[in-house]
């Protein structure tokens, strides 16, 4: 996470991917196969094996960055376990 909010994901291979650039990230975490993120203004963003809906929407893989919208609050905080999410 760089401070301008920006993700950037380093690869085995030692590639570097910039990932969800321009949304003001503040706080990513992570689960067994799957991740979270926050944005400043209390968007989250999901990505990986969705496979017990812990990304918040009903596919069951997500391959890319989704905007979780179905939270009506404004989130603050967010955690991952192995396989669920809490916002």
């Amino acid at each position: 996470l760089l401070e301008n909010g920006t993700i950037v994901c380093i690869f085995d291979n030692y590639s570097f991917e910039t990932i969800l650039e321009h949304t003001n990230i503040i706080k990513i975490v992570l689960g067994y196969h799957h991740c979270i993120a926050l944005s400043k203004t209390g968007t989250i963003f999901a990505n990986g094996n969705n496979d017990k809906l812990q990304c918040g929407i009903p596919e069951r893989t997500v391959q890319k960055w989704v905007t979780v919208t179905t939270i009506p609050n404004r989130i603050i905080g967010i955690g991952c376990g192995s396989q669920h999410s809490f916002v």
